[in-house]
C-alpha cells in the first residue's frame, strides 16, 4: 500500500514545528515516516504544487486564495522556508505539479494507483475523492465512498470556499448546501437542485456561474481533466453514476 501524500500539508507541519534549518529536515523526515506508518503503508509518493506557486486557477480567478489569513501566513514564513522547500522538492519520491495545485496531483495519483494507495492530507476538500483517507492531524482512516465523494463536492458547489475565496452561490452557505443534499434522494436529484438554484440566482447566466465555481473546486483525476458540462453531466447527472 502507498501513501500518496499530500506536500503542502507535510512542508507547512514541518515548518512552523522549529526554527531551525537542521532540526526542520530531521522533522520533515520524521513526519514522513509517521504519515506513511499511520496510514498503514509502506512506502510513500509526495505530491507537491509547481515550485512557482503558480496554477491555472489564478489565470480563471485573480481571487483565488487572496484571503487575509493566507496571504498573511505567507508573508510571515518562517526564515528558512525556501531552504527546506528546495530540500523536499530535490527528494526522490516526490512528484512535482505542472500547472496544478498539489490538490489536484492527489487526486491524479490516487486515481492512477486506486485501491492499492491512501490519501494523506489534512484538507477537507480532498473529501471529493473516493479513496482511503488518512488525516494526520487527527490520526483518523476512513474510507469516502463515490456517491459520498460527488455529494461533497455538489455540496462545495452550493456554499463554495470561504477560506479559497470561492464564492459559491450568494446567500447559499454550508447549512442550505447540506439541507438541499438531505432533500435529495439520489445525486441525481441533488445536482438538479444545484442547477434550480444557480437558474434561480443568475437566470440565462446560470452555466457560467457554475462553471466558474466548478472549476475552481473540482480536483483532477487524470492529466488535462478540466471541468466541463459533460464533466458535470456525466458525473452527477448520469442514471447509471447517480443513483445513491
Amino acid at each position: 500500500m502507498i501513501a500518496v501524500i499530500d506536500g503542502d500539508v507535510l512542508l507547512h507541519a514541518t515548518l512552523w514545528e522549529t526554527t531551525n534549518y537542521e532540526k526542520a529536515i530531521s522533522k520533515l523526515h520524521y513526519n514522513i515516516d509517521d504519515y506513511t506508518s499511520g496510514a498503514f503503508c509502506n512506502h510513500c509518493i509526495i505530491a507537491v504544487g509547481p515550485y512557482d506557486g503558480k496554477n491555472y486557477r489564478d489565470d480563471l480567478y485573480p481571487e483565488y486564495k487572496q484571503t487575509t489569513m493566507r496571504v498573511k501566513g505567507r508573508d510571515e514564513r518562517p526564515e528558512h522556508f525556501q531552504k527546506v522547500k528546495n530540500y523536499l522538492y530535490s527528494l526522490e519520491n516526490v512528484v512535482v505539479a505542472d500547472n496544478i495545485e498539489a490538490d489536484d496531483l492527489l487526486g491524479v495519483l490516487s486515481a492512477q494507483l486506486g485501491d492499492n494507495c491512501v490519501i494523506v492530507t489534512v484538507d477537507k476538500d480532498m473529501d471529493q475523492l473516493e479513496g482511503r483517507h488518512f488525516n494526520p492531524r487527527r490520526e483518523t482512516y476512513y474510507i469516502v465512498k463515490e456517491p459520498e465523494a460527488n455529494r461533497f463536492f455538489l455540496e462545495q458547489l452550493v456554499k463554495g470556499d470561504p477560506m479559497d475565496k470561492i464564492p459559491g452561490l450568494p446567500k447559499h452557505g454550508p447549512v442550505a448546501a447540506k439541507v438541499m443534499n438531505q432533500k435529495s434522494e439520489t445525486i441525481k436529484d441533488f445536482a438538479e437542485a444545484v442547477i434550480e438554484a444557480y437558474k434561480k440566482v443568475y437566470k440565462e447566466d446560470w452555466q457560467n456561474y457554475l462553471l466558474a465555481n466548478a472549476k475552481l473546486l473540482y480536483l483532477q483525476r487524470k492529466d488535462y481533466d478540466w471541468f466541463t458540462m459533460k464533466t458535470f453531466n456525466d458525473r452527477f447527472m448520469n442514471e447509471g453514476t447517480a443513483r445513491v
